[in-house]
Formats: C-alpha cells, sequence, structure tokens
C-alpha cells in the first residue's frame, strides 16, 4: 500500500539490523521441543476452555486497549484504544451508551512509525446472547462521529485525494499532517467512509472472558474482550456483519497490573500517538519450523466454525495438519477431522507484510472422520467418499480428489503467509496467514486451496512434543530467493553460506553493542 510505503521510509532503516538481531535471537533460542505433548494439548485447550470465566456485559465501561500491535487484512498495523462510557453505571441502556477510541495506523508490524489515526464516536446498544456464534453477545453499534489526523505530510495528501473522489468539499485546502478533519457526522452521508474503507461493526459482536488458568500467555488478572472480525478484503467491510472474532484481544486497562504497551496506549491521544519499540524479525527455516505446533485456545472462524489445529514440519519438507472442528465454542463436542500431508516450499521475505515470509503448501493426501452421528449423516447424504460412513472411522479421500461438500480439494496449492515470534516464556510462537473471509466451506476456512496469499494472521500457535515426529536436514526444494530488500534492490542468492551466517552474528554484536 502506498501509504506503507510512505510512513516505512524510517522504518526501512531499522529493517535490517531488526533481521540480524531476529537471527541471533533464533541461534540463542533453544531448538529442543516444548516440554508439553501434543497428545496432552487436546486436553489443555479443553482444560483453558473450561476455566475461562464468562463476563456479564456490566464488565464493558473502562477503557480497552491493544496488548500487541496488531496485523489487520490489507495489511495494516495497529493499536486500538476504545472507551465504553455507562450511563448510571450499566451498559444496558435501552437507548445506548457511548463508546469513544481511537485506532492508530502504523507503516510496520511493530508500530513505531504511526502514519495516521482514526479517532471515534458512536452509540452501543446491547442485545442478546449470539445465536450465530455461541458464547458471544450481539449489540446495535451506531456512528456518530469520524475525525482523521495524518501524522506525514505525504499520507495526508494520499488520504485527502482518495476522500476528495467522493466528498469534494474535503479536497479545498489540502490537509497537512498533525490537523484532525472531519469525515462522518451523524446524519452526513457515508461516501467519505467508503472512500476510506471505514468500520466500525466489530462492535456488533463482542464477548468478555477472564482466564483463571491455561496456557502460556494466559493473564488471570485482566479481563479480555474480543471483537468481531473484519472482513478479509477492506473494499467488503462496510457490508460485513461480524460471525468470528478478531485474533487480537483487548486488555482492559488497570493501572495497579498493566504491561508497557497497555500503558502506551491507554496515556496516549491523536495528537500523541504511542509507538512501540520495534521488535526483532525472526526468519523462517526449516530448522525453526521443523516440529509440531498446536492451537493454544479453541479458535473460532467466520461462519461459526469451531476448531483446533496442528501443523507438523517434518523431513524432506513434508507437512502435515490435524484440523479437528467441533459443534460447539469450548471444542468440548467433535464433530469432525480432516487430517492432511504434502510438501512445503519456502518462498522468502513477504513483499506485501513486512516481517511475514511466504511458504506454499502443496497438498498431497488427506483423510476424513466424522466425529458425530450428525456429520456421519451428512456425508452418507454427500457423494464424499467409497463407502458408508461411520463414527470414528477414517476415509481417505486421497483418490477420490477430497470432498467438495466440505471444501476439501486434492491435490492443490495453498499460498501461504507464516510468521514466528518470540513468546514470553523464551519459547517460540508460530502464525499462520487469516483465511479468507469469502470462502465460506469449512476446508476452505483453512486456506487449503487458494490463488491469493493472506495478509495477516491467525491465533498464535506453539510447538509440541510429538514424539513420532522425525526431523532431518530438507531437501533443497528452492535453491534461491529472488526477493527486494528494503531500499527496493533486487537480489538472488542461497542462504547455506556459512561464513554469511556467521559474518550476520558478527555484524549483530556490533548493532547491539553500539
Amino acid at each position: 500500500d502506498s501509504l506503507l510505503q510512505e510512513g516505512g521510509k524510517k522504518y526501512a532503516k531499522l529493517e535490517v539490523e531488526m533481521k540480524l538481531k531476529g537471527l541471533l535471537l533464533l541461534l540463542a533460542s533453544t531448538t529442543a521441543s516444548s516440554p508439553l505433548s501434543c497428545d496432552s494439548l487436546p486436553s489443555r485447550v479443553l482444560l483453558r476452555e473450561a476455566h475461562m470465566l464468562s463476563l456479564a456485559p456490566s464488565t464493558l465501561p473502562g477503557t480497552w486497549t491493544s496488548a500487541r500491535c496488531e496485523t489487520r487484512p490489507g495489511p495494516q498495523f495497529v493499536l486500538r484504544r476504545y472507551t465504553f462510557h455507562a450511563a448510571n453505571g450499566s451498559m444496558l441502556s435501552p437507548m445506548g451508551d457511548l463508546v469513544s477510541g481511537v485506532v492508530y495506523h502504523y507503516a510496520d508490524p511493530s508500530c513505531s512509525q504511526p502514519l495516521h489515526s482514526i479517532t471515534m464516536q458512536g452509540s452501543l446498544t446491547i442485545r442478546d446472547q449470539s445465536w450465530l456464534v455461541p458464547g458471544g453477545t450481539e449489540a446495535d453499534f451506531k456512528l456518530l462521529h469520524v475525525w482523521v489526523r495524518p501524522y506525514i505530510q505525504g499520507v495526508a495528501l494520499k488520504t485527502q485525494k482518495k476522500v476528495a473522489k467522493v466528498c469534494p468539499e474535503l479536497g479545498e485546502v489540502p490537509w497537512r499532517a498533525g490537523q484532525d478533519y472531519a469525515v462522518y457526522t451523524e446524519g452526513g452521508k457515508e461516501d467519505c467512509l467508503d472512500a476510506l474503507s471505514l468500520a466500525f461493526w466489530e462492535f456488533q459482536l463482542f464477548k468478555l472472558e477472564q482466564g483463571m488458568d491455561g496456557l502460556e500467555g494466559s493473564h488471570p488478572h485482566h479481563p479480555r474482550l474480543l471483537l468481531g472480525d473484519l472482513h478479509s478484503q477492506a473494499s467488503k467491510r462496510r457490508k460485513y456483519r461480524p460471525t468470528a472474532y478478531q485474533p487480537d484481544h483487548l486488555v482492559k486497562y488497570n493501572e495497579k497490573h498493566h504491561t508497557r504497551t497497555c500503558r502506551l496506549v491507554h496515556n496516549s491521544s491523536p495528537s500523541d500517538p504511542p509507538q512501540l519499540t520495534v521488535s526483532p524479525t525472526i526468519p523462517v527455516n526449516h530448522k525453526a519450523l521443523a516440529g509440531s505446533w498446536h492451537s493454544t485456545r479453541c479458535e473460532v472462524r467466520p461462519h461459526s466454525l469451531f476448531i483446533t489445529r496442528m501443523i507438523t514440519f517434518s523431513k524432506d519438507n513434508h507437512w502435515r495438519g490435524e484440523f479437528k472442528f467441533f459443534l460447539d465454542h469450548f471444542c468440548s463436542n467433535p464433530h469432525f477431522s480432516v487430517n492432511v500431508t504434502g510438501r512445503y516450499i519456502k518462498g522468502g521475505s513477504s513483499e506485501i507484510v513486512p516481517g511475514g515470509f511466504n511458504l506454499d503448501f502443496h497438498l498431497e493426501e488427506a483423510s476424513v472422520t466424522a466425529d458425530s452421528k450428525q456429520m456421519a449423516k451428512e456425508l452418507n447424504s454427500s457423494p464424499c467418499g467409497r463407502g458408508r460412513w461411520v463414527v470414528g472411522e477414517p476415509q481417505d479421500l486421497t483418490l477420490a480428489g477430497g470432498c467438495a461438500d466440505i471444501g476439501l480439494a486434492l491435490p492443490s496449492l495453498s499460498l501461504e503467509l507464516v510468521k514466528l515470534e518470540m513468546s514470553g516464556g523464551g519459547g517460540m510462537a508460530l502464525f499462520l496467514g487469516q483465511p479468507n473471509t469469502d470462502r465460506a466451506g469449512r476446508m476452505n476456512s483453512e486456506r487449503l486451496y487458494n490463488g491469493d496469499r493472506s495478509t495477516a494472521y491467525q491465533a498464535r500457535m506453539v510447538r509440541c512434543r510429538d514424539n513420532k515426529v522425525e526431523v532431518v536436514e530438507p531437501l533443497m526444494l528452492v535453491q534461491r530467493d529472488s526477493y527486494s530488500d528494503s531500499y527496493g534492490l533486487s537480489h538472488s542468492g542461497s542462504y547455506s553460506g556459512g561464513w554469511i551466517l556467521w559474518l550476520m552474528i558478527a555484524v549483530t554484536m556490533n548493532f547491539i553493542v553500539r
């Protein structure tokens, strides 16, 4: 996006340093698997959900902030701060209660270089429990005011040019960085919002929870707010009603218990946007990926799908995916499961999403198991499979070319986006690309065949121990990577040279010392 390019010049100077530091972190981190067994993780996820306390809507009043820099489809890198103002201490007013907030947009995935901010005011009226997404609450949201404040002159002019095409009155005087510009007021036309693809329908679905116990990263003392998902295509967000949650939750700010990020976002203002520390970019290679990765919670997908995932990278560039679908939001009532295998090819750094890496998944074999009588009945009425479907008995669908009724096609190719991050405990977290919202098929939601590459991420996965997996050196399916660096220079070459590795480490140490 041109706005990202405009604001990313300063970030680009840091990017090489961050990649080198990321490589050093990767080398310094342990390559041993997590002590958690992969076989134990499904029960731990179930235990986590069982210990997750659902909070009443009366918990909403207060200020909620992002806990990390969030990547939205586009890509957009944002930090959010929303304040819910309750009348008489209750969020159940039939007339609605005021919601104010600001969404800061950045040029980089660390949220260190602000581009512009969107300040909003709206009215929220809480309705009933969601029938579409069990565990969630539905609400009506009415937008009242929206202002845009650009922080870079180039961003100001480009934003104005977009808006002026449909709102000529906002194009009469050149926009300036550091100034607020009203693009919507209640009762006015929404054309300006359409031009900027601005929508706050995330408030139409929410879930309040508080962790009592669980996997790494749980914060028992912090109430968490999950808001409705955004359409993966920005042009469709204005007409999309949420059917799942965004992967990143908000944390209710508490003066006594908060992180540095939460404090910076809470104390910020449109005139003084938060700027986080640039995070190292950890390189994605075979050794870093090797082993098994599992979901940390019961994940909610668009169109009311509940799922847990386990991805395994093993010898000869093989990968295996185990996708288990459930009928409930606790992932306690199995519906069906899909096991897929194939090979993967590393494609180099993403030219669209800074900090991300391209990975091509080839899907070659698959089997499906009906885990409920409902699913067995559904599959028996479909052309999928060669015989009668029985609960608990898998069927190999490789020769049949998959199962169209659940969106499974064989063979197929998925163009994937991948990111690695260091977690708070010193371990590694894996992020895979967010599915396309329009792909309603159940296995389509896992991006197992598509022609587009995601620009945002799903919920994180953690490494687990799988004694059945053998990891050795990878096949050199891709010998050379061609890419453009932060400065627009084109390169191609192999990453196997040991002397290059040690040179990078030496340079990194020099950066750290300075």
